[in-house]
């Protein structure tokens, strides 16, 4: 199918596909009353100090949630809106049914990250990996991060033992993954663990504000029920952002895009917008993997007012500027393919397309 050719990590499916699938869908969404709401939210980003119109998407049902709406183009002014840092592009889950009350996203400095990687019997999954990413982080200062990192044979009971302990507000997870399951440990023999256990680990981490998934497949909607898949799972335990990958990803891209989001997140025009971060970290994929999706592969869910996870003073801000967070970039190793400016934005109305959508892309 189309949407096949697309996740595959291993084609280049080429800018002309991409923006095909892109346009299709940006016709089917702005279509019929929601094209004028649009262009008048469209047009906002030429008011003084707007610089971003942060797009939300409430997406159902399940067979159109499982579409990759982050290839939306619109093929008039040749905008895609997930490879541009104006145009954040959210999911989010309003179904009262389903949701319990999303926390507080906002988290007090210094924000604490913990990093788990845990072995991985085939060897595709570099750990140093996880040092590199633990290393980025820490160079911001103690001040700002502090970073713990968790690796070897563990399984969720340990990871919910490491949360209670360092009081997390990021969970980024480092592994292979399917869409109801991440690969941990039990006992001496790695598993994946269903999505429900790993919603049942986080759910009394209270502190917890947002998970990064770096596991193939986990953000990947179920056609048929809702909630049914890691990502979507974990905001029914509240916490308000999730990041996981909705196709499979190289272990280098994911990377990549890790350090990309945290660069930016801390050192960033916006810092502290984890939305804006994303963006950013999208489009810098995109320039340069532009023939392939692999920028559209992470998907944020953002059940939050904003995407501010925390604010900087101006003499915090005047420090970061002063560093040279490229001299410690996780230096990409090509390892074979596996899983693993303003702060005003404003928010586009926020539609629903369930109806419209040509069947060709579904199935």
């Amino acid at each position: 199918t189309i949407i096949a050719q697309l996740g595959e990590p291993h084609q280049t499916p080429g800018n002309q596909l991409i923006s095909s699938v892109g346009s299709t869908l940006y016709r089917a969404l702005f279509s019929g009353d929601i094209q004028p709401l649009w262009s008048r939210a469209r047009a906002a980003l030429n008011e003084p100090g707007v610089d971003g119109l942060r797009l939300r998407l409430a997406l159902y049902p399940p067979a159109v949630a499982g579409l990759p709406w982050e290839s939306l183009y619109d093929p008039d002014r040749q905008e895609l809106f997930a490879a541009s840092s104006r145009t954040p592009l959210v999911r989010i889950e309003n179904q009262e049914r389903y949701l319990t009350a999303p926390r507080l996203l906002q988290a007090e400095l210094p924000i604490r990250v913990l990093v788990a990687c845990p072995d991985d019997p085939s060897g595709v999954i570099n750990p140093a990996q996880a040092v590199q990413t633990l290393e980025l982080l820490n160079s911001f200062g103690d001040e700002f991060i502090q970073a713990d990192l968790m690796t070897g044979r563990f399984g969720l009971i340990e990871v919910s033992r490491r949360l209670d302990e360092t009081r997390a507000d990021i969970l980024h997870v480092i592994t292979h993954g399917e869409p109801e399951g991440l690969l941990l440990w039990q006992d001496t023999a790695a598993v994946f663990m269903p999505a429900h256990t790993v919603r049942v680990a986080l759910e009394r981490s209270a502190h917890l504000k947002f998970v990064l998934l770096n596991a193939c497949l986990t953000g990947h909607s179920s056609n048929r029920t809702p909630f049914a898949t890691v990502g979507p799972q974990l905001l029914q335990t509240g916490i308000p952002a999730v990041i996981a990958m909705q196709f499979e990803i190289e272990n280098h891209a994911a990377h990549e895009f890790s350090s990309f989001l945290y660069e930016e997140l801390l050192a960033g025009p916006c810092p502290g917008a984890i939305d804006v971060a994303t963006a950013t970290a999208r489009r810098n994929l995109y320039l340069r993997y532009s023939d392939r999706f692999t920028f559209g592969t992470p998907v944020l869910w953002m059940n939050a007012h904003d995407g501010q996870i925390f604010n900087l003073s101006a003499t915090d801000r005047s420090r970061l500027s002063f560093i040279d967070y490229a001299a410690h970039r996780v230096v990409s190793t090509h390892v074979a393919p596996g899983t693993v400016a303003s702060e005003r934005t404003e928010d586009v109305v926020e539609p629903s397309p369930a109806v419209g959508v040509p069947l060709s892309l579904i199935h």
